[in-house]
């Protein structure tokens, strides 16, 4: 991949640009940048502020459309070509596309570095003492962005609630069932470590970490001892654990062998890390040191102990003090480290495989274990430190197999070592989300703890309890129905995210229910289940909760297109930012991305929900036509760019349901023309219109009903010549006249410059509209 030329990169520093560079791919894809750059030359022609600084899709269509209008303006050598590849992050484009920028920019050809001659791969090793181990590399991993907000003045804490310490919480995936996403289970955030460089990421890493494992669970082990290697056959899901004859090394010796495999990987000395200290107390002292300890070196360390898995399963089953040495280890350093470390990740992660290694080996055996030495202290820290709850029930997962006889046996354990159910409820809710297929004794548990926990005074219990019921609902709707008397009942509680949970079961319920149902019950279960939507879901809530709600209601739109009115309310009083994020349109590589969970505000006690991209969710036509309503019944002239950002989403896929399409471009086929004329809605407007007058199902009826307003507003552009309205409804008309290939389209093309010719024959002959037919 290629890199910035350097006196490209010096030209742009000295530019004093608002953002550094840091990834050309990334940073120039919206097209922002170059627009700075340009302004710097150009500052009368362009506007800074008419370019949007976000990442969506439509930011980036809104901003290189406009530089687009201005490098054919000046007639420059840059085209679609150059700067479409940009838009999609293609490698080398943005350097490619800087490059020409700089040279008719500075008038000075970018030199070309000449071409270095190759290196033997073996030259300049022969002396190293790095192990040569080719799945041993270094930790990269990409610094995620905080999502979390801090608590507003609309989110304040209840009264009678504890205030916790807000930590920073990266949103990312945080899909419980897969030990692959700890990361996200208790919001880490990884700064970038280097130990040499590699062609993986940690998340690769660690998956293959996983397929050797779930490899080694049906092969024989090699246990290392005394006399050198035996063999031992394991029964994945036995009771009875086959031993071998001869140990292997302790734990603490093992882990002080750990650390200087870490040491010397990292090139570095005993001395630095741990002065005065024995070999066989090395591992001792580097958990009780661990946030100490350099970030290399930790992550070495893990990377070695993860190839150890099955040797330290195999010994902590085979003897039970060293189980317990293990977490005497470990322990102290989980009650230590911050939730937020690299370090605690790193811990927590490897201990959970080692817990669901154990449990394929012998899963009554690791259960016992567990209970016996963990327990009891992960209970205590659940209480201590609220924070750390999340991932000390992932821990507690990871040591019993996912049978619901085995997870009902551990939530009973569990209960025996908290101070009250009020406590349960909250493990509960996140239990929950492990749980793939409905077991009615087991989620007699949850639903039993549950209908506790909606009467308890604290706002953070009532939010867990009513999680637990959105969660079943998912698996088995049926023994939730009974609670939506209880759900009209907390639609108006004074806590935002009782009423944010609220609305989540409903939309939940609504999403799998039939509307068509004739069946007495069934009709008053719907009738009550809406009126929790509209009294929960209202446009003056908090934004929390209208972000929940407008995720969580997008798929009953599909069975209920009355909620769509609402719905379209809601969107358009939530915040410019928010709604951006919740109308990001994913590829197919960004799907799973967009629908992972995240904490919508710093705290210990609150829950995780999907926050990005409704687009993959709503019935587009039912949003679209909403829209249109709502521009209609409240009589405007002129639509808001959150109007035209709305119908620009909706419009991303296939249009279907025909007539429902037509209703909504009648009604809006003069405020889509109108914004034609405006230099921030021009591009999102010729694209809307664009789409309209191609698509199969539409253009027989929108090219027929759209010739008037066209006409006046063509006029206008070209009587007002702003350069980018110009621009755009240039392109507008060129485009369907050359690339449609639709006979019918090429004759409303022809009539329109034939009309405009003879309606406005001054504005005609000053206008570009002579050319397009050429």
């Amino acid at each position: 991949m290629g890199t910035v030329p350097r006196e490209v990169l010096k030209w742009l520093h000295s530019l004093d640009l608002a953002y550094s560079i840091k990834n050309p791919r990334r940073d120039f894809s919206n097209g922002f940048l170059i627009a700075e750059i340009f302004s710097k030359f150009f500052p009368q022609e362009i506007k800074m502020h008419s370019f949007d600084t976000g990442l969506s899709i439509s930011a980036k269509i809104s901003n290189w459309g406009l530089l687009e209008a201005f490098f054919r303006k000046k007639n420059l050598n840059i085209f679609k070509r150059d700067w479409d590849p940009v838009l999609y992050s293609a490698p080398d484009a943005a350097i490619s596309l800087l490059k020409k920028v700089y040279e008719y920019l500075t008038n000075k050809q970018v030199e070309e570095p000449p071409v270095k001659p190759k290196v033997h791969p073996k030259a300049g090793f022969a002396n190293t003492s790095i192990p040569k181990d080719p799945d041993t590399k270094s930790v990269q991993s990409k610094t995620h962005q905080i999502f979390a907000e801090e608590v507003t003045e609309d989110d304040e804490i209840p009264a009678g609630e504890p205030k916790s310490t807000l930590r920073k919480i990266p949103h990312g995936n945080t899909k419980q069932l897969d030990k692959n996403n700890l990361r996200q289970l208790q919001g880490i955030e990884i700064r970038e470590v280097e130990v040499k460089p590699i062609d993986r990421n940690f998340a690769q890493i660690r998956a293959t970490k996983s397929m050797s494992m779930q490899k080694s669970m049906n092969e024989p082990s090699f246990v290392a001892s005394a006399k050198g290697i035996e063999t031992v056959v394991k029964h994945p899901y036995s009771t009875n654990y086959e031993l071998t004859s001869s140990l292997s090394k302790p734990i603490n010796e093992i882990m002080s062998d750990l650390v200087m495999e870490a040491l010397n990987y990292t090139q570095r000395n005993v001395s630095e890390i741990a002065p005065d200290i024995t070999a066989p107390e090395l591992g001792k002292y580097f958990f009780a040191h661990l946030e100490d300890t350099s970030p290399d070196v930790t992550a070495a360390f893990f990377e070695y102990m993860a190839k150890k898995i099955p040797i330290i399963a195999d010994i902590s089953l085979k003897n039970p003090h060293e189980f317990w040495m293990l977490f005497s280890l470990a322990f102290p350093a989980i009650e230590r480290l911050v939730v937020s470390s690299d370090q605690f990740l790193h811990l927590m992660e490897t201990l959970c495989l080692v817990g669901e290694k154990m449990a394929s080996l012998d899963p009554s055996g690791t259960e016992s274990l567990f209970y016996k030495y963990v327990l009891g202290k992960s209970a205590d820290l659940m209480l201590k430190n609220p924070g750390k709850r999340d991932v000390l029930c992932h821990l507690l997962y990871s040591y019993i197999v996912s049978d619901p006889t085995a997870r009902t046996r551990a939530i009973q354990k569990l209960s025996e070592q908290l101070p009250g159910y009020h406590e349960l409820v909250k493990c509960l809710a996140i239990f929950i989300k492990y749980d793939k297929e409905y077991n009615e004794d087991l989620h007699d548990v949850f639903i039993y703890y549950g209908l506790l926990g909606l009467e308890h005074s604290s706002a953070y219990v009532r939010t867990a309890a009513i999680a637990i019921f959105s969660q079943i609902a998912n698996l088995n709707h049926i023994p939730i129905l009974s609670i939506v008397p209880q759900l009209k009942a907390l639609s108006q509680d004074r806590w935002w995210e009782v009423r944010g949970q609220v609305i989540q079961c409903a939309g939940t319920l609504l999403s799998i229910l039939d509307p068509n149902t004739e069946e007495t019950t069934m009709l008053e279960t719907l009738h009550g289940l809406k009126e929790v939507v509209y009294t929960a879901f209202t446009p003056t809530d908090s934004k929390n909760v209208l972000r929940i709600g407008l995720i969580y209601i997008a798929p009953a739109l599909h069975k209920y297109p009355e909620l769509g009115d609402r719905y379209v309310e809601c969107l358009l009083a939530v915040r410019d930012d928010i709604r951006r994020s919740l109308l990001e349109m994913p590829d197919d590589s960004q799907t799973q991305t967009l629908m992972e969970e995240g904490m919508l505000v710093l705290g210990a006690s609150t829950q995780r929900y999907k926050i990005k991209s409704c687009l993959i969710l709503w019935k587009s036509s039912v949003v679209a036509l909403a829209l249109a309503n709502n521009v209609r019944q409240n009589l405007l002239e002129n639509l808001e760019e959150a109007h035209v950002d709305i119908l620009f989403a909706c419009m991303q896929g296939q249009i279907e349901d025909k007539e429902a399409w037509i209703e909504v471009f009648e009604k809006l086929k003069d405020h889509l023309c109108v914004a034609l004329c405006e230099p921030e809605l021009c591009v999102k407007a010729q694209w809307i219109l664009k789409k309209f007058f191609t698509s199969p199902e539409t253009f027989e009826t929108t090219l027929i009903s759209s010739k008037d307003i066209l006409l006046k507003a063509l006029c206008y552009v070209f009587t007002k010549k702003e350069e980018s309205s110009m621009v755009v409804s240039e392109e507008l008309l060129k485009s369907l006249y050359t690339e449609s290939g639709v006979k019918m389209i090429q004759d409303f093309v022809k009539m329109i410059v034939k009309n405009f010719q003879e309606k406005y024959p001054d504005v005609y002959a000053n206008s570009p509209m002579a050319k397009i037919l050429s």
